[in-house]
């Protein structure tokens, strides 16, 4: 399946808004990182649409988000913030160094894609207050796409939606 294929079935949803598109630039030129590089489908995603988000219904859905292009922002400066530059050298060698934030959970929680080359495209689910910790943090889908098949089927399931349960393992 492709990207288009599941812009069709969000935007057929009730449960779900597609945003429109925005030329916006995804990595800045602060990049600590100068040789990751956007994987094609991030860019016919954000060149097709704006992002996702499901429509909220009290007690019955899970809140899912894939974010704005705006919104797409380097893991460790975001989480971390003003601490980044006390513990940058500490954290150059942790799995999150190379990812961003592509989606959106509860309050507190969040998906990244990974563009480091040797995991590029990897989507990870994790809490705020767990980052970096040992099996905390899913492999939730090997591809955009497969991200968004996700997304699909966790808000159909609702609050009952577990990202532990799909069984790809954990970032290490």
């Amino acid at each position: 399946m492709n990207l288009g294929y599941f812009l069709t079935q969000f935007r057929s949803r009730h449960r779900w808004v597609v945003k429109p598109s925005s030329s916006v630039q995804l990595l800045s030129s602060t990049l600590h990182n100068p040789q990751l590089s956007i994987p094609k489908s991030l860019i016919e995603f954000y060149t097709s649409c704006g992002g996702i988000e499901n429509s909220i219904y009290q007690d019955e859905d899970l809140p899912l988000s894939i974010v704005t292009p705006e919104k797409f922002k380097w893991v460790p400066e975001e989480i971390l913030g003003n601490v980044l530059e006390k513990v940058q050298t500490n954290i150059e060698e942790e799995i999150f160094w190379n990812w961003y934030i592509i989606g959106r959970g509860d309050t507190n929680e969040y998906v990244a894609i990974d563009l480091a080359p040797e995991r590029l495209e990897k989507c990870y689910f994790f809490n705020f207050y767990l980052l970096g910790q040992k099996n905390t943090m899913p492999l939730v889908a090997n591809s955009l796409e497969e991200l968004l098949q996700v997304f699909l089927e966790a808000v159909e399931i609702g609050e009952a939606w577990d990202w532990h349960k799909l069984g790809l393992g954990y970032a290490c």
